[in-house]
């Protein structure tokens, strides 16, 4: 049997499908005549509940500092080839990556992302307003690792890989440092 996370207030939390977060403490409320225990969370100017139950799907511990390092080692690798498949497999392999996939999968997604010039016609509109908030959820925990602002991280990787999709193209996701 898998042990459940536990977090406890003022925890700091990758909220898979945001990014980074705080835990505010634990609350209990009774749903449809049944005690409930949900974890407070809050991320920029916006709080969730997070059932304790589903906590281990949901939330997780930040990266250490070493896994941080390689993580930015290998997004910064230059040789990557770009990903020509139809934009509904990269959308459906991005989201599947954030919902199940590992730190180090994340990185590897972001740097082949990074290496495929960004289009912008139809549907693919779809794919970089995610590539966005991907590339927000990865970038952000490296920052607050490595403490460091986002955006000299941002800076350097698009140095890097000069065909990234622009940031203006990025749909407006939230910029934190």
């Amino acid at each position: 049997m898998q042990m459940e996370p536990t977090f406890t207030k003022g925890n700091v939390v990758v909220f898979r499908a945001s990014g980074m977060a705080r835990v505010e403490g634990r609350v209990e409320f009774d749903v449809h005549g049944q005690r409930a225990a949900f974890y407070e969370v809050s991320e920029a100017s916006q709080r969730s509940l997070v059932p304790v139950e589903k906590a281990a799907e949901m939330l997780r511990n930040p990266v250490t500092e070493a896994e941080a390092r390689e993580m930015l080692a290998l997004l910064k690798l230059p040789g990557v080839n770009a990903d020509d498949r139809p934009w509904e497999e990269r959308f459906a392999e991005l989201l599947r990556v954030i919902e199940v996939g590992t730190p180090m999968q994340h990185a590897a997604i972001l740097r082949r992302l990074y290496a495929t010039a960004a289009t912008s016609h139809g549907d693919e509109d779809r794919l970089a307003t995610a590539v966005g908030l991907f590339e927000d959820l990865v970038l952000s925990e490296l920052a607050h690792v490595l403490h460091t602002p986002r955006g000299q991280i941002e800076r350097e990787l698009r140095a890097l890989h000069p065909a990234a999709m622009p940031p203006e193209s990025a749909n407006s996701a939230t910029v934190r440092s």
